[in-house]
């Protein structure tokens, strides 16, 4: 008789990441849209030679609820256990970490931050790749 395949923990930890990552692109794209006035003017006092535009901010808020929206999505995969939420999580380190290397080399000054999501990416990619997790998500091990 098959047994159910349980989670892995460390993907139950990846998922709630996700939930938490979503609540905050979700908090900031609210702050965006109830306070982008504010924001703007922040924003034109700090780097005066960037002109940003009220334009701008509808677009950004719209962008990270669009973002806040994949995570909870991911999420939602990642603890169902399904094939498209495994390949999205590699697809999405994976692009953390072309960025975080390309940051490390563009802007040294920055190089902790970008060293640790560097880290933190390289080792989900090494656990997804993992043959008891790639069991979980029905990919063979």
């Amino acid at each position: 008789m098959n047994q159910p395949i349980s989670r892995p923990i460390g993907v139950t930890i990846v998922a709630i990441l996700q939930i938490l990552g979503g609540v905050l692109l979700l908090l900031a794209a609210l702050s965006i849209f109830l306070a982008g006035n504010t924001i703007l003017a922040e924003m034109a006092q700090q780097n005066p030679e960037i002109p940003v535009t009220s334009a701008f901010l509808p677009i950004l808020g719209t962008m990270l609820l669009v973002f806040a929206a994949i995570a909870f999505l991911i999420a939602f995969g990642l603890f169902k256990l399904k094939g498209w939420a495994w390949l999205a999580t590699l697809i999405l380190q994976g692009i953390n970490v072309f960025t975080n290397l390309s940051s490390l080399i563009s802007r040294p000054a920055d190089a902790a931050g970008s060293l640790f999501q560097l880290i933190i990416s390289s080792i989900i990619i090494y656990y997804f790749l993992t043959p008891g997790v790639k069991r979980a998500f029905g990919r063979s091990a």
